[in-house]
């Protein structure tokens, strides 16, 4: 509440759903209480996030001394709404962007998604002179998307690598993103495990799948 253009109230619920047919309500709001049951994080879940990976970290790491979890991030909001949780929980006690040595960092975000706001953030760190020596980056996400998981590795792993930094992914709860089809014989098949749904046959109307085969040059697959 307070942070969108609309009051989340009865009165928009009632208006929102009245857009679909009479018939359809029920279980239009039936999986849609059902999805923010699970995927919504209130305060709650956000602490029990919090105590989890502090308890982590101790597990990981048995002295403090020369850890910092980082308040770095260049675009969004919920890395510093995240800290600003474990100052108040006095979980970080002293290590929010402490003082040198910083040999352990902790990165902390909501979610990981395509991945391009982690990679941004923890590129300027291996770039910085204030984390010269250190020699662990450990990423943890309240959500983490597969695809975006292995993007990321895939781009930071190697540059942490060529520093003698270790880098590691920890997530609370993963979605399985990662859409892989084989064809053969006109048939498509799809990789399985998937937590999203992809289109699998076109609309009656072809016309933006064509003009997008037009701007790419490539076929479009479904």
């Amino acid at each position: 509440q307070g942070e969108l253009p609309v009051c989340l109230d009865e009165v928009h619920v009632d208006r929102w759903i009245s857009q679909f047919s009479e018939s359809r309500r029920l279980t239009v709001l039936t999986e849609t209480t059902h999805i923010l049951s699970e995927w919504y994080f209130d305060i709650e879940k956000m602490t029990a996030f919090l105590h989890e990976v502090y308890k982590q970290v101790c597990t990981i790491y048995t002295s403090s001394d020369d850890l910092v979890f980082v308040d770095c991030q260049k675009e969004g909001k919920s890395q510093h709404f995240l800290i600003n949780m474990l100052n108040d929980l006095e979980l970080s006690e002293r290590h929010v962007n402490c003082i040198l040595p910083r040999r352990h960092i902790i990165y902390i975000d909501d979610g990981l998604y395509s991945g391009r706001h982690i990679i941004k953030d923890i590129k300027s760190i291996l770039q910085s002179n204030e984390y010269k020596e250190m020699t662990s980056i450990d990423v943890f996400v309240m959500v983490g998307y597969t695809d975006g998981m292995a993007y990321v590795e895939s781009e930071l792993e190697p540059l942490c690598r060529e520093k003698g930094i270790h880098f590691k992914i920890y997530r609370w709860k993963v979605l399985s993103n990662q859409k892989s089809i084989q064809y053969s014989d006109n048939m498509e098949e799809y990789y399985t495990q998937q937590d999203t749904l992809w289109p699998l046959s076109s609309t009656k109307s072809n016309k933006i799948k064509c003009d997008i085969e037009i701007i790419t040059g490539d076929k479009m697959y479904y």
